[in-house]
């Protein structure tokens, strides 16, 4: 009955009699041998949650270089048209940015935190592409203190605007995050 168990995915060990015979050393080995699928599923598990981690630092690292020099490359637009305001306002959203990017090494953030790293970057866009991304966040507060992985909605923000409003014949549009609580 035991061994049809396992057929099943109830991996439990049988009761020891303590006996000596074949069938005690039969428990023994077949106990072994549950314990012992036991710590390989697990060691397979914690390999697989690795293995996504690194994904998703892999991911992370592709953006920022991109988002990273398109952004000096704003600044020094600016710079050389003396538009010294705007200058100001990219570096600081691009502070904010990467303080919250880096947010001491953690690969999950409160969602308000995530939020803001959004809004930053949408902040540079504006500049950017001369005010022509409206954004709007409607978020529940019971939300904002949900751990999400970092920089989740930032990809899908960016393809919004580089796939949806950019190719708009104006090229203006707006992003919406919302939350829909019934």
């Amino acid at each position: 009955k035991q061994m049809n168990k396992i057929h099943q995915g109830m991996l439990e060990p049988l009761v020891n009699t303590g006996s000596n015979d074949e069938i005690g050393e039969l428990i023994l080995d077949y106990n072994y041998m549950i314990s012992r699928i036991k710590q390989l599923m697990e060691k397979q598990y914690q390999s697989g949650q690795m293995l996504k981690a690194a994904e998703l630092k892999a991911l992370q690292a592709q953006i920022n270089p991109h988002f990273l020099y398109n952004t000096l490359e704003l600044i020094n637009r600016l710079s050389k048209k003396n538009k010294g305001s705007e200058v100001e306002e990219v570096i600081h959203s691009l502070a904010k940015f990467y303080k919250l990017n880096l947010s001491k090494g953690d690969d999950f953030i409160t969602l308000r935190d995530e939020l803001e790293h959004v809004s930053a970057y949408v902040s540079i866009q504006n500049i950017r592409f001369k005010n022509k991304i409206k954004f709007e966040v409607d978020v529940d507060q019971q939300f904002l203190d949900m751990l999400v992985p970092k920089t989740i909605l930032q990809p899908i923000v960016e393809n919004s605007i580089i796939h949806g409003i950019l190719e708009k014949d104006d090229g203006s549009g707006i992003i919406r995050i919302f939350s829909n609580v019934e």
